[in-house]
C-alpha cells in the first residue's frame, strides 16, 4: 500500500510550478485542491490531474502533454526517453545516467521516482545490507520495512527503534506483556497497523513476534475479558464454613429443595470481601445446578470475579 501524502508534500509541489495553494488539508487524490498562480488564476484540480499538467490548468490551456515535453522533462534529468508518449497511463521505456533501462509512467517521473536499479546500488554501498530495498515504497524485496519510511508513523504510540545489526531496518516490540521483545516485523504487518491507526482497517493489527504470543495476549481480539476465560468454575469454599452453612439450611437447596449436589456460595465474593469470606452469614446452601445459574448473572459471573484465572466468588 502506497505511503499517503501529506499537505507539506503537496504544498512543496504547488510551488515549484509556481502556484499557491489555498487548501489546508488533502483527504485523496480525488479532493478538488484550491490554489492561486503566478498569473493570479484562482482555480481547483485535482492532486491526479495536477501531476498530469505543467502548472495552472488555466494558463495551460488543459491541452494534453505533447511528446516534445515529456522528453525535454526526461532530457533535463539525465534520462533518455526511447517510447514516444501518448498518455500519462501508458508505460514509458528510458535510459539512465547510469545506462539502466527501465519503464515508468509520466506521474511516477513527475513525482520523483527514478530508476530502481540505481536506488538499490546506493543503499547498498551506503547501507551495507544484503537485502537493499526497492525504490518505490521504500521497502526490502523480502518485505522487511524501512525505518526511515515507517518510524515517524508508528513513534507516537508504539515502541520502535532501529535495528542495533542493520541500522536503515524497523524494529517493534511485541504487544504481548510477558515477551515485549524487539522483532522486525514483515512490511506488510507495519502497513496494516498504520491502517488500523488511521481507522481506514477494521482490527487492531498489534505487533506480534510469534502465533504463540498472539494466542496468549490478553488483548488479542479481546473486547471485556482476558482470553481464555472459562465459562463456569465451580470451587467449594473451606471445607468447615461448607459444612457448617449446610447444617445451618438443614442441607436442603434454598432455591428448589434439593438434597442432592449441594454446595456453599458466598453472597459476596471472596476476592471483593475477603473479611467477611468465613461468616456463615455471607453464604448459602444451593445445589449444583441453581448454584451454576447464579454465576451466569452478570456481576456474579466467574468472568466477572476471575483474578488471575481464579474464581473469586463461590
Amino acid at each position: 500500500m502506497p505511503k499517503k501524502l501529506v499537505i507539506k508534500y503537496i504544498k512543496k509541489k504547488f510551488e515549484e510550478r509556481h502556484c499557491k495553494l489555498l487548501t489546508t488539508e488533502y483527504i485523496n487524490c480525488q479532493q478538488k485542491l484550491e490554489y492561486i498562480c503566478k498569473n493570479g488564476h484562482k482555480n481547483n484540480i485535482t492532486w491526479h490531474r495536477f501531476q498530469q499538467l505543467d502548472g495552472c490548468s488555466k494558463c495551460y490551456g488543459n491541452k494534453k502533454l505533447t511528446h516534445k515535453f515529456v522528453k525535454m522533462q526526461f532530457e533535463n534529468e539525465g534520462y533518455v526517453l526511447t517510447t514516444v508518449y501518448k498518455n500519462s497511463r501508458q508505460k514509458l521505456n528510458y535510459i539512465c545516467p547510469n545506462e539502466h533501462s527501465g519503464s515508468t509512467t509520466w506521474p511516477s517521473f513527475r513525482n520523483n521516482r527514478r530508476c530502481p536499479k540505481c536506488y538499490i546500488k546506493y543503499l547498498r554501498e551506503n547501507t551495507g545490507g544484503k537485502n537493499s530495498p526497492s525504490w518505490k515504497g521504500g521497502v526490502s524485496k523480502n518485505g522487511i520495512p524501512l525505518f526511515d519510511t515507517y518510524a515517524n508513523q508508528l513513534d507516537w504510540c508504539e515502541e520502535v527503534r532501529k535495528d542495533p545489526k542493520t541500522p536503515h531496518i524497523l524494529n517493534v516490540r511485541c504487544t504481548e506483556s510477558n515477551c515485549r521483545k524487539w522483532f522486525t516485523p514483515k512490511t506488510h504487518e507495519v502497513q496494516n497497523r498504520i491502517q488500523s491507526l488511521k481507522g481506514n482497517q477494521k482490527g487492531d493489527n498489534r505487533f506480534y513476534c510469534s502465533d504463540k504470543c498472539k494466542r496468549n495476549c490478553n488483548v488479542y481480539r479481546q473486547k471485556l475479558y482476558p482470553k481464555n476465560f472459562k465459562p463456569y468454575h465451580v470451587r467449594e469454599v473451606q471445607s468447615e464454613l461448607s459444612k457448617l452453612v449446610k447444617e445451618r439450611d438443614n442441607y436442603i437447596c434454598q432455591r428448589c429443595g434439593s438434597k442432592s449436589n449441594l454446595q456453599a456460595h458466598h453472597y459476596e465474593s471472596v476476592y471483593y470481601n475477603p473479611i467477611m469470606s468465613a461468616d456463615v452469614d455471607n453464604c448459602i446452601t444451593l445445589c449444583a445446578k441453581h448454584h451454576k445459574e447464579v454465576h451466569k448473572q452478570s456481576g456474579c459471573r466467574f468472568a466477572d470475579l476471575k483474578k488471575d484465572n481464579l474464581c473469586g466468588g463461590n
